[in-house]
């Protein structure tokens, strides 16, 4: 799924190790640089010979075009320069479908006024097109932190009808993921393979347009089968974890599912599990206060992933009772039927979870983890760390950690040329933020407002 390019004051990067990257420094403020992406000019004259694939999959180059708009030197398309990974490192793989035919979406990716994204994969037969050199940042992900660090890849299909997932799409994609995960260092896991419905929010009045795919009928459980990770590795069947990765199989898990259009919603082969007030199928769907303010409780439609766990993501563990297990999500407890004798769910060994630190009564949620305001050096506006209202997390609640290695920087990239003076560079931070599963999303906290449990 698309969603509309960032504004020139949202857009921007990270870098995991600074140690192997130069640095210059503006106005007394060391700034991440590495090698200054190729002019405009040469980029568009020069098409990249090879793509970026395992040769198996034979992809084809099918280039998004980097264009001048007008005169403005902010209005362009359609994404930005870069030179990851030296710059900001490459840390996730962003799982999208289209919406739409393959022909209208690569289509739509060589239109120098819409957005681009890396790859787009067909239904019929897994063939592979890409659009970006692995260097530049492409605008997918809807969230510029994300797109900075992330490798988009879009799906022929619409994420209510699975039939367009097929097995060679899932066999291809599987190839290239697999590829870009060893070349880029990318852990094979649910916290970094992540679909659109993962990647966090910029603030909380941005939640209800987030998009929701590749939706409930993407097999995850088999897609990573396919990469050779499968996910129940690093688990067990003991009951008595404090976090927990949620597997309930595909095939067979029935879910009830509303709203797919003219026909009814296929409800046996789904990828969640549905998530309740209280420990009873009679309660009402766990509320979304983002998604749907207000609301007291959330639905049974296709897009809506207020109520849903996903296979493969972790959560910290709140309670169990009488085949029923409580986890922490969006500020609550959300209760998912879980008996001995057909479990959806696995403990993960050493997993680790954070809580508030003492003395804290909530502490924020954020959809980036950008630098402080002193790491901006003079003559750069501040790109504001925003905590995602009305999240938060309370004292005596607990979330999974999934990432403790987590980039704190900034690329501003918001005009045509890589000459622009000030333009174009990495700005690193020196507070540190953590990833957690927050609820169907992902956010960061700051490792200064939590203590890290378990491992």
């Amino acid at each position: 799924m698309k969603s509309s390019p960032p504004p020139p004051s949202a857009r921007h990067r990270k870098t995991r190790n600074l140690a192997t990257v130069a640095l210059a420094v503006v106005a007394g403020i060391a700034i991440v640089t590495a090698a200054a992406p190729a002019s405009a000019e040469s980029r568009a004259q020069k098409p990249v010979s090879t793509t970026d694939c395992p040769r198996s999959l034979d992809c084809e180059w099918l280039p998004a075009p980097y264009e001048s708009l007008s005169d403005d030197p902010g209005d362009y398309g359609n994404h930005d320069l870069g030179d990851r990974p030296n710059g900001p490192s490459i840390d996730y793989i962003v799982i999208h479908d289209t919406e739409g035919s393959y022909d209208g979406t690569v289509g739509l990716v060589t239109d120098p006024t819409y957005l681009a994204w890396n790859y787009t994969i067909r239904s019929s037969d897994g063939h592979v097109a890409q659009h970006l050199d692995p260097k530049d940042v492409g605008w997918h992900a809807g969230n510029w932190y994300v797109n900075m660090h992330a490798i988009g890849i879009e799906h022929e299909g619409y994420a209510a009808d699975g039939a367009w997932y097929t097995e060679e799409m899932y066999e291809s994609s599987a190839k290239l993921v697999k590829h870009l995960a060893a070349e880029y260092g990318i852990p094979l896991d649910r916290a970094h393979i992540i679909g659109h419905d993962q990647v966090p929010a910029l603030r909380g009045s941005s939640v209800p347009a987030m998009h929701w795919d590749p939706g409930p009928y993407w097999d995850w459980e088999h897609f990573f089968d396919l990469l050779g990770a499968p996910l129940e590795k690093g688990t067990t069947g003991n009951k008595h974890g404090d976090v927990v990765r949620i597997l309930p199989g595909f095939e067979g898990n029935t879910q009830t599912l509303t709203g797919c259009g003219d026909t009814a919603c296929d409800t046996d082969d789904t990828n969640f599990v549905a998530l309740h007030t209280e420990p009873s199928e009679d309660s009402p769907l766990v509320p979304d206060p983002g998604l749907h303010p207000g609301a007291a409780a959330s639905t049974t439609t296709v897009s809506d992933i207020g109520p849903r766990a996903t296979a493969g993501v972790d959560y910290a563990v709140a309670e169990r009772r009488d085949g029923w297990t409580a986890i922490w999500y969006l500020g609550a407890k959300a209760w998912f039927r879980d008996p001995s004798e057909a479990p959806v769910s696995r403990s993960v060994k050493n997993g680790q979870w954070i809580t508030p630190k003492a003395g804290l009564a909530s502490i924020p949620v954020y959809g980036t983890a950008y630098p402080e305001a002193s790491a901006f050096p003079e003559g750069i506006s501040v790109v504001a760390q925003t905590p995602v209202s009305p999240y938060a997390i309370l004292a005596g609640q607990r979330y999974a950690l999934v990432d403790a290695d987590v980039p704190t920087d900034y690329y501003k990239a918001v005009t045509f040329s890589p000459d622009t003076p000030n333009d174009h560079i990495d700005i690193p931070g020196q507070e540190q933020f953590l990833l957690i599963s927050y609820g169907h999303r992902q956010y960061y906290v700051k490792a200064a407002d939590v203590e890290i449990h378990g491992g």
